[in-house]
């Protein structure tokens, strides 16, 4: 495994280009072209203090590592604009240097074992799209994509630790891969429709924080799903059930959080015990069961919007479950 140091400003990061490579911090270019064995390193010496674009395309690496200060680095306006990463990602910015991941650039995470992935900077964004392809990933910061997340079936597990996956498009989990993190989240915040495909297997938060209404798809397990901002729509697979331990769905007056199913069919919500009570939402083709007591108070600016059972619609002075009458 060798070292190579991006030198010299703006450039095209593919596999065989050699005019911006170094063996060493702001050493001479001509080194040869990282390979997937290679650490990649853009730092304070990559270029002297000036804007500059690195253009990838079908770019390959072991660790990717920029710690570079004073510059906007633009990954990727190729058409094959893809890194495949084989390590850990550690996007660490100092001072007012930042990093900012292209909307037409990818990342593919095909380490074989462990590895982390770090954004420590508020002002930019990892990537357009992310596959965690294989081996175990942990997240060491929250990290943002504008558009989708997907773990691929060659990965064993992804860990996101304390911090949030943002993530722009859909969220693809049909490999059913292992997803944990007590304090985690995974937050959907795209302003266009979006798809959440569980695979059927355990998360900890899935936050619906974009307007566009959020299909989730499969019967999974959560310990929260949640919104954040007014009015969202979720739009729950027929025929599918979701577990969850806390279900913290609400609106605001005029601001309606829609709670539906796709088609015809009841979506099940499902929660052993306690009490959920929910406020502002129009509820249609939902099923509330487990043992809770689900509680959507007409006085609370609810809206029972038919074909509902398990609900408890509290009006006026009267309490009646469901709406099939």
């Amino acid at each position: 495994m060798a070292d190579r140091y991006w030198v010299g400003g703006s450039g095209t990061w593919n596999t065989s280009s050699t005019t911006n490579w170094a063996t060493s911090s702001g050493g001479a270019s001509g080194a040869s072209a990282p390979t997937s064995a290679d650490n990649v390193i853009f730092d304070n010496n990559s270029d002297s203090g000036a804007n500059y674009t690195v253009t990838v395309s079908s770019a390959v690496c072991a660790n990717l590592t920029v710690t570079a200060q004073d510059f906007i680095l633009t990954m990727g306006t190729g058409t094959a604009s893809n890194i495949d990463i084989y390590g850990s990602v550690s996007i660490n910015p100092v001072t007012l240097g930042r990093y900012n991941g292209n909307t037409s650039n990818s990342f593919t995470l095909r380490s074989s074992g462990a590895y982390t992935i770090s954004l420590s900077n508020t002002f930019g964004i990892l990537c357009s799209s992310i596959t965690f392809a294989a081996g175990a990933g942990t997240l060491s910061s929250s990290i943002q994509v504008t558009g989708d997340a997907t773990i691929g079936a060659g990965a064993t597990s992804l860990d996101l630790s304390v911090y949030q996956l943002a993530v722009g498009g859909n969220f693809d989990n049909s490999a059913a891969k292992t997803v944990s993190g007590s304090g985690g989240s995974i937050s959907m915040y795209s302003a266009s429709s979006k798809t959440f495909t569980g695979g059927g297997v355990t998360y900890p938060t899935l936050r619906n924080s974009g307007a566009g209404a959020l299909t989730i798809a499969g019967s999974n397990t959560f310990t929260t799903i949640d919104v954040s901002g007014s009015p969202r729509t979720f739009n729950f697979t027929s025929g599918t059930t979701q577990t969850v331990t806390n279900f913290n769905v609400s609106g605001t007056a005029g601001n309606l959080t829609v709670i539906t199913a796709t088609s015809t069919g009841q979506a099940t919500l499902s929660k052993s015990s306690g009490t959920i009570t929910v406020s502002y939402c129009n509820i249609s083709k939902s099923n509330a069961t487990g043992g809770a007591t689900w509680i959507a108070g007409l006085n609370d600016g609810n809206v029972d919007g038919g074909s509902n059972t398990g609900w408890n619609f509290i009006g006026g002075n009267s309490l009646f479950f469901g709406s099939n009458f």
